[in-house]
């Protein structure tokens, strides 16, 4: 039976990110941000929690110093009083040269793509939390990032709070990963556990996710397993070297009827999960991300609420596996804080 390792990643994952930097004075740390809704008004409030240890331990003062955002005029949770809020891309890129790290949070592939090439050719970092813009073009940014040097960081895009990224690039270097299993979308696991647990209908828990902060107005992409594909895509090229924008995965969400879902498989006393699984055979790579009954205690079938949870399995050195929160503006905001982080470091 291979040695089986459980690491739980808390909701502040930033907190974990990276040795302590200790100077003297703070220097200050010129954020670009892209997009200030759920995700980028959570960076926002947590940098501004964490400006204190920020100073301390990092040595570092940040401040949004520029931000795009579509509605200039729209109401937000956080004060962006001291920055320079535009709606205008144009303006915001030709201002990218001014600033030390740009952060994207607008999701889609326009104009993110455009964003990330602009910053990366520019020799600026670039740190983003949007899986479909990493699964389309992922190579190519990282190709650009090379060239200039900049650094290209994506923790956020899979996985909410849960470092599965840095893991991956950086863990297992000497072994041979097999197979990648897990739960990738918390608000899909979000809504089959309030419809599970607590009888709800479909509307109902997908309300209650958006209030939660667990859903965007638009969920379509989470329920039938667009949103999961994308990050499995992800994995499957930091661990096999897949192209994520060619590997074929076969995907079935948890849409029509989720219901039925649920009502079959607890006749056998079995729960539903929406499971991706992407695994490396001996001439191929096979990706899948379907709807799977399983036993209520094992791995993934305790796994409820917005949680994600991935098990890594290798030939050398067993099974791993990483829980933590996987939805919501906090957990991401704290991967992408993690990966300014590393940019303040120095890690491309």
């Amino acid at each position: 039976m291979p040695e089986h390792g459980v690491i739980e990643i808390s909701q502040f994952a930033a907190e974990l990110a990276a040795e302590p930097m200790r100077t003297a004075q703070a220097r200050p740390l010129r954020i670009g941000l892209a997009g200030c809704g759920v995700v980028g008004s959570a960076l926002v409030a947590l940098v501004a929690k964490q400006a204190g240890r920020l100073r301390r331990e990092h040595g570092i003062a940040p401040s949004f110093d520029r931000v795009l955002v579509r509605d200039a005029a729209k109401r937000r949770p956080v004060d962006l009083s001291r920055s320079r809020v535009t709606t205008g891309l144009t303006d915001f890129i030709g201002a990218a040269s001014e600033v030390d790290v740009v952060v994207e949070a607008i999701g889609g592939i326009e104009p993110a793509a455009s964003l990330a090439r602009a910053a990366l050719r520019g020799g600026v970092p670039f740190v983003t939390a949007n899986k479909a813009l990493v699964a389309a073009h992922g190579q190519e940014l990282a190709a650009l990032a090379r060239e200039s040097g900049a650094a290209f960081r994506f923790e956020a895009a899979v996985g909410g709070g849960v470092p599965i990224i840095r893991t991956l690039r950086d863990a297992f270097g000497g072994l041979t990963i097999r197979r990648i299993r897990g739960i990738l979308n918390g608000t899909s696991n979000y809504v089959l556990s309030r419809m599970s647990v607590d009888d709800l209908p479909l509307d109902a828990a997908l309300a209650d996710a958006r209030a939660h902060g667990y859903a965007e107005a638009d969920a379509t992409r989470d329920l039938d397993g667009r949103d999961a594909a994308d990050k499995l895509a992800i994995l499957a090229w930091l661990a096999f070297g897949a192209d994520p924008a060619r590997l074929e995965v076969r995907r079935q969400g948890i849409l029509p009827d989720p219901a039925r879902l649920i009502r079959t498989a607890a006749a056998d006393g079995l729960t539903v999960r929406l499971v991706a699984e992407c695994a490396l055979g001996p001439d191929t790579i096979t990706a899948t991300v379907a709807p799977a009954a399983l036993a209520p205690d094992s791995e993934l079938g305790r796994t409820d609420g917005a949680g994600n949870r991935i098990v890594i399995e290798t030939d050398e050195g067993g099974i791993y596996t990483l829980g933590g929160p996987g939805a919501g503006g906090m957990a991401t905001a704290s991967a992408l804080l993690a990966d300014v982080l590393d940019t303040v470091r120095g890690c491309r």
